[in-house]
């Protein structure tokens, strides 16, 4: 999604001529490779955020108790969030999917239903040493929208 900032990368056609190939051949030289060897986001294996997380939502300034429950098959994920209002109230409970990627970044989109239908937006990093997990998370639904944070820890 746009505004969860997923960007696609196109890669330009390699043009290699003929002689060339040949003269690589004839040479029994091989080519490996192409490019400057460096990696994509989306290469190698996704990091595990599996499991139970623990920590704060904040939107627009109020900051709410939450638990959130991963389940991952590579770079898939489904998650359970479940938040406490400070002021009492509803519990906040969101269920849905997204994906990780290779470099640690996670999007989540959760839909919940409270007073009407909405939709969180999570999209942050897993720490290296994979206990920490945080970034920005947008709210939608009938009554407006919300940004805010997050930052859940094992």
């Amino acid at each position: 999604m746009a505004s969860l900032g997923e960007l696609r990368r196109g890669r330009a056609p390699v043009v290699v001529s003929v002689g060339a190939c040949a003269a690589f051949a004839l040479a029994g030289c091989a080519v490996v490779g192409s490019g400057s060897g460096s990696r994509a986001a989306d290469d190698g294996p996704a990091p595990s955020i599996a499991g139970e997380w623990t920590g704060l939502l904040t939107l627009d300034d109020a900051s709410m108790s939450a638990e959130l429950r991963v389940q991952q098959r590579g770079g898939a994920l489904e998650g359970v969030l479940e938040a406490r209002f400070e002021g009492g109230g509803s519990d906040l409970v969101a269920t849905g999917d997204g994906r990780i990627r290779s470099d640690g970044v996670v999007f989540l989109t959760l839909s919940y239903d409270l007073r009407c239908a909405g939709r969180l937006e999570l999209e942050g990093r897993r720490s290296s040493d994979g206990f920490v997990l945080d970034g920005t998370v947008s709210a939608r639904d009938c009554t407006g929208g919300s940004e805010g944070s997050f930052s859940f820890r094992r």
